[in-house]
């Protein structure tokens, strides 16, 4: 992240093992979690942690003390906070929305993904040319608050868990991925989107380093080429949230 770091090609690589990690990992009891809980309370708290996470960057490279062992652990921490974060998200809709307006939300959802992927990526390089990487940072821990602040106005309150209508936790686990696997069609979307998340997150780990360091283009440039990818990309595939000016 900071020009003094010189990150290499390994190092990029296991900070987007260790960004990503943990959607492997944790997924399956993080989705039995988050249905006892409500969705407005994680996507608010998961902004805010990923905020404070994220503000140790800017501060550490302040007091010069920035390190890729810190990034390590950044990237872990936001990786674990997202995945709850991304399934609270996708299962709030739901609750604010009749079944008829679900398809309209999602649309309207997909698209805002959309354009922040396309503008995102160059209005991000244009502020690490302009500021350095740790102030876009920081600027971006200050949007993710701003997030909470909104979502936190919802008005929306969602019916309390009944926890003598539930199964066990393990039991709804099993339930979910007998349901995923044994459904033709699911089984064969999460096989497509496995193996096309995994191609990409090799892709993404190492673009950066290419970009910079091998073809010598700028900052913004890289920023140009990533809003170009992006058009028509599903705004679900990986992309580089840590580490983009990791290598300079």
């Amino acid at each position: 992240m900071d020009q003094g770091l010189d990150a290499d090609a390994f190092q990029m690589g296991l900070l987007a093992t260790l960004e990503s990690a943990a959607f492997l990992l944790i997924s399956l009891p993080a989705g039995a979690w988050i249905d006892r809980l409500p969705k407005q309370i994680v996507i608010v708290s998961g902004d805010i942690v990923r905020a404070a996470i994220l503000l140790t960057i800017p501060l550490a490279w302040a007091l010069g003390a920035l390190s890729m062992l810190q990034l390590y652990v950044v990237a872990a921490g936001v990786g674990i906070v997202t995945v709850f974060f991304d399934i609270a998200n996708q299962s709030y809709l739901p609750e604010l929305v009749d079944g008829e307006s679900i398809g309209d939300g999602n649309g309207k959802l997909q698209a805002s993904q959309q354009t922040a992927g396309v503008v995102g990526p160059t209005l991000a390089s244009g502020l690490v040319a302009a500021i350095g990487a740790p102030l876009t940072v920081g600027l971006t821990s200050v949007c993710m608050g701003l997030s909470s602040l909104f979502v936190s106005r919802i008005r929306h309150r969602e019916a309390p868990s009944q926890p003598a209508t539930r199964n066990g936790f393990i039991a709804e686990i099993r339930e979910g991925l007998n349901f995923v696997l044994g459904h033709w069609l699911l089984r064969r979307i999460t096989a497509c989107t496995g193996l096309t998340n995994f191609a990409a997150s090799g892709i993404f780990a190492l673009l950066v380093l290419f970009v910079l360091t091998t073809l010598g283009l700028s900052q913004v440039q890289l920023g140009i080429i990533m809003s170009a990818s992006a058009i028509g990309r599903n705004p679900r595939c990986p992309q580089r949230r840590l580490g983009a000016d990791t290598t300079r």
